[in-house]
């Protein structure tokens, strides 16, 4: 099977590629086998391989990526008619239909040895009349080349509109001259569309939408300048081409001294048919770029914003949910709703005498060295941060992407970080801090998403969840994981606990039941986000 690719840059015209090789690199590099012009693409974009299991296409590490209809894709088996994107420009992959094998001519059948010499003659298909060699006398010689045509050299036009583009629009002003119209035929013929004007009505009428490519103006009109004037103030990019008819310079000098683009003599053809080709294929160019610039700016001004919300996303949760996060809608993702989660609260014990006796860069590094070892733990459980408060830190599981084992995932990550800090607190007595982290854990049903007003917005868990796994934190000794009961009950076949027993916490009418983490029973690893 035999693919080919048709290719639409962002700059240039569109061509076909036709797949020979097993491997073809894309990219914006002279050494690629598809280079494409695209200030998007990469030096080395992607990778075209071709297999007996089909055509392959793997993105090396580009900078904007690659998308496979919509898709951002890492390595796709591809399908004809798949629409690749690349930066600003598209590919479409086609196959190519297989040719039909051309079966041999059956071999010549050797003369009946019983036919007779001229039986073979009359059976042979006539011959062609060959040419007749013989020199032929001047007189009756093949005549030369015709002359060329004495329209100008550019009768024959080239094309200046392929087969993609919009014709281009020519205005002509002027006041019904027939030798210009002689001159614009060859325009008609390269594909451009002529619009004439002759008095101040038919050039208002000429400038509707969409305004030409280029505009003639001719000097002999009633009062040109006045009628430059209200061009110009129609549109400041449009090239005007003054046009003279041998006339002294000093009757033009006013239309030349306000800024006309060309000027042209009607005698000369030649100079008039490039110097109006020129100008169109100037103000197309003019207008791909700029449609090029503005496609830039959109996708600069969509990759800063998708940056700001990556490093927002990357304030509270870990990475893993933060690509799950961006998978989807997040504006959908953080609005505040109902979910039930589990909040873990911790806090270093003895902290206000050590922040009273210590110096503030002793304050910093021992927080430094806390949140960098903590931060880590939560990370690899998927917990999502809700703040960092000096030596108080709080972390809810379940939000905002929900986890049925939230409850596990909050106990786990309260034992291991439990592990993790011993080696800390063994630093921290060398330095004389008397330093111990408590944690207090509670699940139920709270109100979480983006909090706050425009400008300041964090992402917060609110109810008496999170008001009961503060209280526990608080009960906590140094070195105690206390649970509610209904965390209990979801992680019961995973940990040791001993009873506390009823505690009477601030803000609840009645004594709470806490429970004692011991250790785990098992070992406890996360599954991964889906």
């Amino acid at each position: 099977m035999s693919y080919q690719l048709q290719i639409t840059p962002s700059v240039g015209k569109r061509w076909i590629y036709a797949i020979e090789k097993p491997l073809a690199r894309i990219g914006r590099t002279p050494h690629c086998e598809v280079v494409i012009n695209d200030p998007l693409v990469s030096r080395e974009h992607c990778l075209l391989q071709l297999k007996p299991e089909g055509l392959f296409l793997e993105d090396l590490s580009s900078a904007n990526g690659t998308l496979v209809n919509e898709q951002r894709i890492t390595r796709v088996l591809l399908h004809p008619g798949d629409k690749i994107r690349l930066g600003l420009s598209e590919i479409i992959l086609e196959q190519i239909p297989e040719k039909e094998e051309v079966l041999p001519a059956p071999p010549a059948q050797p003369p009946d040895p019983g036919l007779k010499r001229s039986d073979r003659r009359a059976a042979e298909p006539p011959k062609e009349a060959e040419p007749d060699k013989s020199p032929k006398p001047l007189s009756e010689k093949s005549p030369g080349p015709k002359p060329k045509s004495k329209t100008g050299p550019l009768a024959a036009s080239i094309p200046l509109v392929s087969p993609n583009q919009e014709p281009p629009s020519l205005l002509v002003i002027h006041p019904g001259c027939p030798k210009i119209e002689q001159q614009l035929e060859p325009l008609v013929a390269s594909g451009v569309v002529i619009r004439q004007a002759t008095d101040r009505d038919q050039i208002r009428a000429a400038l509707g939408n969409p305004l030409p490519d280029c505009i003639l103006l001719c000097h002999q009109i009633p009062e040109p300048l006045e009628i430059y004037q209200e061009l110009r103030s129609r549109s400041q990019n449009m090239p005007i081409v003054l046009l003279l008819h041998g006339e002294p310079w000093t009757e033009a000098l006013p239309l030349i001294q306000s800024g006309v683009d060309e000027i042209l003599h009607h005698q000369d053809f030649t100079e008039f048919q490039v110097r109006i080709r020129s100008m169109i294929e100037m103000n197309r160019l003019r207008k791909e770029a700029i449609l090029v610039t503005s496609q830039v700016e959109k996708r600069v001004s969509e990759d800063v914003s998708e940056v700001e919300r990556i490093t927002r996303l990357k304030r509270y949760l870990s990475p893993q949910l933060v690509a799950a996060v961006l998978s989807g809608d997040e504006s959908h993702v953080l609005k505040p709703t109902r979910q039930e989660v589990s909040i873990v609260f911790s806090d270093l014990r003895n902290y206000t005498h050590f922040s009273e006796t210590s110096e503030p860069e002793e304050i910093i590094a021992m927080l430094s060295d806390f949140h960098a070892l903590y931060g880590e733990i939560i990370f690899k459980y998927d917990g999502t941060l809700e703040r960092f408060a000096g030596d108080g830190v709080m972390v809810f599981f379940g939000a905002p992407v929900p986890f049925k084992d939230h409850a596990r995932r909050a106990v786990a990550m309260a034992v291991a970080a439990q592990e993790r800090l011993i080696d800390l607190r063994t630093k921290w007595n060398k330095l004389g801090y008397t330093l111990d982290i408590s944690f207090g854990i509670s699940t139920g049903y709270v109100f979480v998403g983006n909090i706050g007003f425009e400008g300041r917005m964090d992402y917060a868990a609110i109810g008496k969840t999170t008001n009961l796994a503060a209280r526990l934190c608080a009960a906590a000794k140094g070195g105690q994981i206390l649970i509610s009961r209904k965390t209990l009950f979801q992680v019961e076949d995973l940990v040791e606990v001993e009873e506390i027993g009823a505690l009477e916490v601030k803000g609840f009418s009645e004594p709470v039941m806490a429970y004692n983490v011991l250790r785990l029973k098992a070992p406890f690893t996360p599954t991964p986000v889906n």
